[in-house]
């Protein structure tokens, strides 16, 4: 049983989890591996330690029970053309049998997946709803849209094998958390997202402190010059940051939304989740947007912070959106 006091080798020495394991610290600049989820809390307090080892626990048992596995969801052609699509692989935690399906992204700076935190704990918690959950392995340090593309390669892998898989492919969900909730977000856009690839867009769409302008007005200038390079060149230009915004973007027919976001955020501002809201309402989107008194940035599915319970209300959301056939 995973506790406050097991290390993160302790996890991924685990032979249940053999298979997904050099996944899942998705280059995350943990210090040192034999360090316990306790101390990593004590170096970086949004690392909550409890929420880890209850993830880490859950998967494990069901990786026990034969219901989580690693896909590789291109080709091997696909892999051949291109390397870097070797890491892009899916984490599948089979639900009910016909139930819907969310892809999760979690976040990380483009540079890493902390799927630990912002990954395994909210599969977890929607798992246990009944609902199919994939965690996305998306390409790191590579420029746009690659990791939109790896999400859309998912996601076409997914519908393409429903029935394999035994997930109801109508009506499904993205999820993300920072950067990852960047991708989960733009995933719902005409201009972005599911339509510039021929797939359905998501019937709901659930985003915790989620990027939504790639030009973070509170980021060192030299950090943003250097994000901006990353994702957009070199010679990137304001046009370029102009088209990956997605302020601009929630328009009367993006899928329903459930928003969350924590007003002491210091790394995502939490007014671009107000205005992002705001546009919303204006345009009709259907949307929750649920403001969160403290807790920081990073801090996962935030059971254990005045966000407890958002799971539920965004499930509710999703429902809804299903039964009133709220896809695009």
């Amino acid at each position: 049983m995973y506790n406050e006091n097991t290390t993160f080798n302790q996890i991924l020495n685990d032979p249940a989890l053999t298979e997904i394991a050099p996944y899942l610290v998705g280059n995350c600049p943990i210090p040192d591996l034999d360090m316990t989820l306790a101390a990593m809390q004590k170096a970086r307090p949004s690392w909550i330690a409890k929420s880890i080892a209850d993830g880490a626990e859950y998967t494990s048992q069901t990786a026990k029970g034969g219901k989580c596995r690693l896909i590789d969801f291109y080709t091997a052609e696909e892999k051949e053309q291109s390397q870097s699509k070797k890491y892009a692989k899916l984490i599948f935690m089979q639900g009910k049998k016909d139930m819907p399906f969310v892809v999760i992204c979690a976040g990380g700076y483009f540079t890493s997946l902390c799927h630990f935190k912002e990954s395994l704990p909210p599969a977890a918690a929607f798992n246990k709803l009944g609902y199919n959950c994939f965690i996305l392995n998306y390409r790191l340090a590579v420029p746009f849209p690659k990791p939109i593309d790896d999400l859309a390669a998912a996601v076409k892998y997914i519908l393409a094998n429903s029935d394999g898989l035994g997930v109801d492919k109508d009506s499904y969900a993205v999820m993300g958390f920072s950067a990852g909730g960047y991708i989960a977000a733009a995933f719902g856009t005409n201009e972005l997202g599911a339509p510039k690839y021929d797939l359905p867009k998501p019937a709901c769409v659930m985003g915790g402190y989620p990027l939504l302008e790639l030009k973070v007005d509170n980021m060192d200038p030299a950090m943003m010059n250097k994000l901006a390079a990353l994702l957009l060149g070199h010679n990137w230009t304001q046009a370029d940051l102009d088209k990956y915004s997605l302020m601009d973007k929630f328009g009367a027919d993006y899928p329903a939304f459930y928003l969350w976001h924590c007003k002491d955020d210091k790394i995502v501002p939490f007014r671009y989740a107000e205005q992002a809201a705001d546009t919303m309402a204006e345009n009709g989107v259907k949307h929750i947007f649920r403001p969160v008194e403290n807790g920081g940035h990073g801090i996962g599915l935030g059971e254990y912070s005045a966000a407890k319970g958002w799971e539920h209300e965004a499930a509710k959301l999703w429902e809804e959106s299903r039964q009133r056939g709220y896809c695009f």
